[in-house]
């Protein structure tokens, strides 16, 4: 069983390294692109990284968690990588919608400080572009503030019998 000292250490760890891949990336868009990789070679590092079962599990999982459980579903990554940005100060958004292969994804915007701009990445893509297959249902800070959406387009998916996108 995990202990609360374990856990306090994924989450100091989390922070160290999003500290250090600061100190490493010059511009916003190499940092969320550094810190995107970052999670997924930490996820192939557990040795039994979990897969999550429902987008529920995906998107309510605490960062802390789905990082030292290596999950590196789309809304993990998205949490994970929001909340190793916020902590360095950046405002980001969590973006429920959809990609070309599924009906449920999720990726970040991010505020650039030096353009005052808003910027979106998919960190489950290798550039982190979003193609214009993506379609944005909402964006948000927390994905509480769509609970209920995101719960009953889960609904419809498992009505639907699909399985994503081909």
């Amino acid at each position: 069983m995990e202990s609360i000292n374990d856990k306090n250490e994924e989450v100091v760890s989390l922070y160290q390294s999003a500290e250090s891949l600061r100190k490493e990336n010059r511009t916003t868009k190499d940092l969320v692109l550094a810190i995107g990789k970052f999670i997924i070679k930490h996820a192939r590092t557990v040795d039994e990284p979990y897969q999550p079962k429902s987008i529920l599990e995906s998107r309510f999982t605490p960062a802390e968690e789905a990082f030292s459980k290596g999950m590196k579903s789309c809304g993990a990554i998205a949490n994970i990588s929001a909340e190793m940005l916020r902590h360095l100060g950046f405002e980001v958004k969590l973006i429920h919608g959809e990609s070309e292969k599924s009906y449920d994804h999720a990726w970040i915007s991010v505020r650039d400080p030096n353009t005052d701009s808003w910027v979106e990445f998919d960190l489950t893509r290798n550039n982190g572009d979003i193609p214009p297959t993506h379609k944005k249902k909402t964006e948000v800070n927390s994905w509480e503030e769509i609970r209920d959406q995101i719960i009953k387009d889960h609904n419809a998916f498992i009505a639907s019998g699909s399985r994503g996108r081909k």
